[in-house]
């Protein structure tokens, strides 16, 4: 078995180290011709405006979905967003692989997300 990553922009370094810590073998995937050699897909935390971007300008959108119909994807923060069915930000196309509506952060950087209590 092989683990993709979608390695465009984000935090994929950081499942690649933990794959490999696992002993899973694992690739990076830039392209849609990376597809064929894998059999699962992680798509990493990072900026999801980015990714959606990138996803697009490189034509993996459609490639993504159809993977999606015999095959296992994870994503973790920016890619959990692009999995959603809506996503309150008009600038990210959702895959739409998860009936889910994501909200990106309300208060800015990820660092301002978070509140204190009194």
């Amino acid at each position: 078995m092989t683990i993709g990553i979608l390695a465009l922009q984000g935090d994929f370094s950081l499942h690649v180290k933990m794959l490999a810590k696992l002993n899973i073998k694992n690739i990076l995937v830039k392209k849609s011709s990376d597809f064929d050699f894998i059999n699962g897909l992680i798509i990493p935390g990072g900026e999801s405006t980015v990714l959606s971007l990138l996803m697009n300008k490189f034509n993996l959108y459609k490639k993504i979905k159809k993977f999606s119909k015999n095959n296992c994807i994870y994503g973790s923060c920016a890619g959990a967003i692009l999995l959603s069915e809506k996503c309150d930000d008009k600038n990210i196309k959702p895959l739409k692989l998860i009936n889910i509506k994501s909200f990106r952060n309300f208060y800015g950087r990820q660092i301002n997300s978070f509140t204190k209590k009194n």
